[in-house]
């Protein structure tokens, strides 16, 4: 588990470029591989959706930062957490593809159990973060347009309740299918440990 952990430091630090397949097959000991952003993987079905899931699980995250940002060009006050909410995610689906990326190579169990458990953190993270805009954009919505309470609608909440829907379109359309992806990829994962013995 000690050497595993040091190659997802190692993996953190130096992660490759994705070579120009982005997916491709190889032929090794008469197995079946593929390779993905420099992976290379047993071709089974739980090491595919488990990369791919985790893949483009980031892909749609870094798609949301990019909209956030866009957005906080609007909403600066309110945007500034949502950007460094959306910052987070991002870092902790990049350990999630560490641990992925050495969960499919060596085949672990002490490895797979952590990457499990790092996509469940991760999901969780994701889920709760949607939770808290859907929350304050509803709260933004509630204060700023009841005529009767206009007066203690604050700046930062009458943007937000300006372009709410922006910010929950943004937060639904990418957040969600990220956190669902991440649990499928957390599946994957655990499915993985029926193919590797117990110690």
């Amino acid at each position: 588990l000690r050497s595993g952990l040091h190659a997802i430091y190692i993996d953190v630090l130096h992660f490759p470029i994705m070579p120009g397949s982005a997916g491709s097959l190889l032929k090794d000991d008469s197995a079946d591989y593929g390779t993905l952003c420099g992976i290379k993987y047993q071709n089974n079905r739980n090491s595919i959706w488990l990369l791919y899931s985790c893949v483009i699980a980031i892909v749609l995250i870094f798609l949301r930062i990019v909209g956030d940002f866009v957005l906080g060009m609007r909403v600066r006050e309110s945007m500034l957490l949502v950007v460094g909410a959306s910052l987070v995610d991002l870092f902790l689906s990049l350990i999630d593809l560490a641990f992925a990326r050495q969960a499919v190579k060596m085949k672990s169990r002490d490895l797979i159990i952590c990457t499990v458990m790092s996509f469940i953190v991760s999901a969780a993270y994701s889920l709760s973060y949607l939770g808290y805009l859907v929350w304050d954009v509803t709260s933004a919505w509630e204060e700023c347009q009841d005529k009767s309470a206009l007066a203690t609608c604050s700046s930062i909440h009458a943007q937000l309740s300006a372009h709410g829907h922006l910010v929950m379109g943004l937060g639904l359309g990418l957040g969600l299918p990220a956190a669902l992806l991440q649990l499928i990829a957390a599946h994957s994962a655990y499915a993985m440990l029926e193919s590797v013995a117990p110690r």
